[in-house]
């Protein structure tokens, strides 16, 4: 269910513990929707300076989420 917390058996990282953010029923399969990666917070000057304007789109593909089975996950 979305909200639980489960453990995400490929997870490479110290904490395999992530939190179901989503499900979707994609061609009679469930897949469920978790953190793969957590957000990176960079300061401002890390940035560096653009004399461009920077885009205002949002990506429509968020590189921080996964689509994974159950078979992926297990319950904690």
């Amino acid at each position: 269910m979305v909200g639980e917390l489960v453990k995400f058996r490929f997870a490479a990282e110290e904490s395999k513990i992530r939190t179901v953010l989503g499900i979707q029923l994609i061609n009679g399969a469930w897949f469920y929707s978790i953190e793969w990666l957590s957000p990176a917070l960079t300061a401002p000057e890390d940035m560096g300076i653009c004399i461009l304007p920077r885009s205002t789109n949002k990506p429509k593909v968020n590189p921080h989420l996964a689509w994974v089975t159950h078979y992926d996950l297990t319950g904690v």
